[in-house]
């Protein structure tokens, strides 16, 4: 009988990206942000999900941590502004998950 072998180990980046895109909210958070290319600051996204501010900046957190969202300050109306925004990685990212659940459905 063959031996099973242990898991491959995941880098704590990889590990991050998982954690991110497994919780069903970060992942509206990207589609809402991949809708909007242009970037979104905090208050528009918090009126989009109606959360509680800590949990909308906990997922923003964590999606910026994993590279999959960039945060970024912007001059908008004479006011220097925080927005979020996809990253490159994160499009792909997206991009793809959205043809797997084309595909499964």
């Amino acid at each position: 009988m063959k031996a099973v072998e242990k898991a491959p180990e995941i880098s704590r980046e990889s590990g991050l990206i998982l954690e991110a895109i497994s919780n069903p909210e970060r992942y509206e958070i990207m589609v809402a942000l991949g809708r909007h290319r242009e970037g979104l600051s905090f208050s528009q996204l918090a009126q989009i999900f109606s959360k509680n501010h800590n949990t909308l900046d906990r997922h923003l957190k964590l999606l910026t941590r994993s590279t999959l969202v960039w945060n970024f300050y912007e001059r908008r109306e004479t006011r220097d502004h925080s927005f979020y925004k996809l990253s490159t990685l994160g499009e792909h990212l997206l991009n793809d998950l959205k043809q797997e659940i084309v595909l499964t459905t």
